[in-house]
């Protein structure tokens, strides 16, 4: 064999074996898909409203919603997780990165319940009497 084509398979092979790598190297050159990680993080903010009202309170994890409200929890485009708050049931991006968006979901001072319902302490500790 011609030493160029032994050299051109060894390239080759090693680019097939450095694929695994290479692939989210250049998702992150890529950067953020921000459409994406919104229509996901939307996805997820109406799984928890919908726990929600079915059960009475916010899930504990957002991987309470699987299988029933989601298939699988999403992350962003980056791989990240999204941020989640039990307690107010807000769905936010995840804060390391340069494209930080807002949380989906508001909560008023005290938290609130997924009826929207304002929880203090005192009306929590009702609830749990």
């Amino acid at each position: 064999m011609d030493k160029r084509v032994l050299i051109g398979v060894g390239v080759f092979v090693a680019l097939l074996l450095a694929l695994p790598i290479l692939a989210p190297l250049a998702k992150q050159l890529k950067g953020p898909d921000l459409e994406l990680d919104a229509a996901n993080q939307e996805r997820i903010y109406q799984a928890v409203q919908s726990y929600g009202r079915q059960m009475g309170y916010y899930p504990p994890s957002l991987e309470a919603l699987v299988p029933t409200y989601l298939e699988s929890v999403p992350v962003t485009s980056m791989g990240e997780a999204f941020t989640y708050s039990a307690q107010t049931g807000v769905v936010g991006a995840p804060s390391s990165g340069p494209q930080e968006k807002k949380a989906r979901g508001s909560a008023p001072v005290g938290g609130a319940g997924p009826m929207g319902e304002v929880m203090t302490g005192i009306s929590i500790q009702e609830e749990l009497n």
